[in-house]
């Protein structure tokens, strides 16, 4: 199916024009092959078998000397009414400017010539050199065709991608002209092509085929088993119009589809949607590489901040191998978990839990969990900043060590360890939006700072009390007083409540 796109902005057009230097009766004989016979463009080469009947002929040239190296070679397959009909191909990259500024161009744009006369279309292929692909997926490649009467580019939404070999994109095309490769998922976010008033394509199910439902989160983690596992009609079944999402689980797939959908999808505004998970049954990861739900990197903001409700189940088998943040969730801010049982896992990474790699500000309820893990800082829960427990149990084997029944976070853990060495400080004291501590505290600690709710990190090594008033707006703040112990801050005070008015 062809979708038009107007692509073309006046002043773009411009520079096209003074860039390409092709008059209008250059640029139409270009598509006469007889006349285009000319050095700038490299003839292909094919094989005359016969002068009797037509037969099937393949025209190919090699692509990519003008710097764009993703193509480096076109090729059309075709049937004519002679055999020994010419096909010139012309790589225009930096030699067009229109084209070579396509937003997502992969590869060199490239002029396909030949005489509609005697050649009714074909099969073009371009092949690729993944290495040159720069992060983009092969399943993100599109084929455009530019219109030139009517400065339009046309999306190709046919175009096939075979990578059981050589890497190749083809589609069927009916005249000459000029085609280029473009990421699908950039071009249609710049465009904005075909979408409706919210910013999702016609017809479209938000975070089901998405422009670029996971891109980023493919480019950038291991996403073990869960694509694999991804089930999108029951993705669409529970996705509502306002892109929030409530997914009943009771298989592995069902869990996966959930984690898909955490980590790939945003509402129209980049925003992550509401997301509740309930459990509606036990169940059994075992064989499945699973990739946490829930990550996070400069820019690209993909925290698990839903709701898990274990409903009483359990989630056994739990494998998660070889993430920075890893458990079953990777990275939470403001999340909510309950009732749910995690038994027999084995964790793997730096900052590791079985139920969670990293938090902020989450609320953790009769949890338990059991299985091995191995990183840096490790326990059912790795890192931990501000997180609520409440009837929480462990039995947990950290690092080939039993990690004590008494303890859930490493946090916890090593805060407790740091009280024994050093003493726990004098609580903090509150006066209106200020919030005092004792003085000669930098004595005993390395880097003190303040921790104030969502993470935040001050340091406090000259200062004896801190006004949120002066930095933070109206609000609920929870403050603590933080040293570096063991290669991450550790809370050396109990929690106080700030109200900033």
């Amino acid at each position: 199916m062809l979708k038009r796109i107007a692509a073309i902005l006046l002043a773009l057009t411009l520079v096209a024009a003074v860039g390409c230097g092709d008059t209008d009766e250059s640029s139409k004989s270009k598509k006469n092959a007889e006349s285009a016979d000319s050095s700038s463009n490299a003839e292909s080469s094919q094989t005359d078998e016969s002068e009797d009947e037509p037969e099937e002929q393949t025209a190919s040239s090699e692509i990519g000397e003008n710097g764009a190296k993703a193509v480096y070679k076109a090729e059309l397959t075709f049937t004519a009414e002679e055999n020994g009909e010419k096909v010139l191909f012309d790589d225009l990259y930096g030699k067009h400017a229109l084209h070579t500024a396509v937003v997502g161009l992969v590869g060199a744009p490239v002029e396909v010539n030949y005489n509609e006369n005697r050649i009714k279309g074909g099969k073009l292929t371009f092949y690729i050199d993944k290495d040159e692909l720069l992060g983009v997926r092969p399943d993100a490649l599109m084929f455009l065709f530019f219109e030139e009467d009517k400065q339009n580019y046309l999306e190709l939404s046919d175009t096939v991608i075979d990578d059981s070999g050589e890497l190749t994109a083809s589609v069927d095309i009916d005249s000459p002209g000029v085609y280029l490769l473009v990421n699908k998922y950039t071009w249609l976010n710049a465009w904005g092509a075909g979408l409706d008033d919210d910013g999702y394509e016609e017809g479209f199910v938000p975070g089901i085929e998405s422009i670029a439902p996971s891109a980023e989160w493919e480019l950038n983690e291991d996403v073990g088993d869960i694509i694999k596992l991804t089930d999108k009609d029951y993705l669409m079944q529970n996705v509502a119009d306002d892109r929030s999402a409530v997914f009943h689980v009771s298989t592995p797939e069902q869990l996966a589809s959930a984690c898909y959908y955490v980590n790939c999808c945003k509402d129209y505004m980049g925003q992550h949607p509401d997301i509740t998970i309930e459990l509606d049954s036990d169940i059994d990861l075992n064989g499945i590489n699973w990739s946490p739900m829930g990550w996070y990197m400069a820019g690209m903001d993909n925290r698990f901040k839903g709701t898990i409700n274990g409903n009483g189940h359990s989630i056994k088998n739990l494998n998660v191998r070889g993430h920075d943040d890893a458990g079953l969730i990777g990275i939470s801010f403001y999340c909510k978990v309950s009732d749910l049982k995690i038994e027999n896992a084995y964790i793997e990474g730096t900052t590791c839990g079985v139920l969670l790699g990293e938090d902020i500000s989450s609320t953790v309820t009769n949890i338990e969990c059991s299985g091995i893990v191995n990183g840096s800082e490790g326990g059912s829960i790795g890192g931990d900043y501000h997180t609520k427990y409440i009837g929480c149990k462990a039995n947990v084997i950290v690092n080939g060590a039993d990690f004590g029944n008494e303890f859930f976070s490493y946090g916890q853990k090593a805060a407790a360890r740091a009280a024994d060495e050093f003493g726990r400080p004098e609580k903090l004291t509150v006066k209106g939006s200020k919030v005092i501590r004792e003085a000669g505290l930098e004595d005993k600690y390395d880097n003190l700072g303040w921790s104030v709710s969502a993470g935040l990190e001050r340091g406090a090594e000259k200062e004896t009390e801190f006004d949120l008033s002066t930095v933070f707006d109206k609000g609920e703040y929870t403050v603590e007083l933080t040293a570096f112990i063991d290669g991450r801050y550790i809370p050396i005070s109990e929690p106080v409540t700030v109200i900033v008015e």
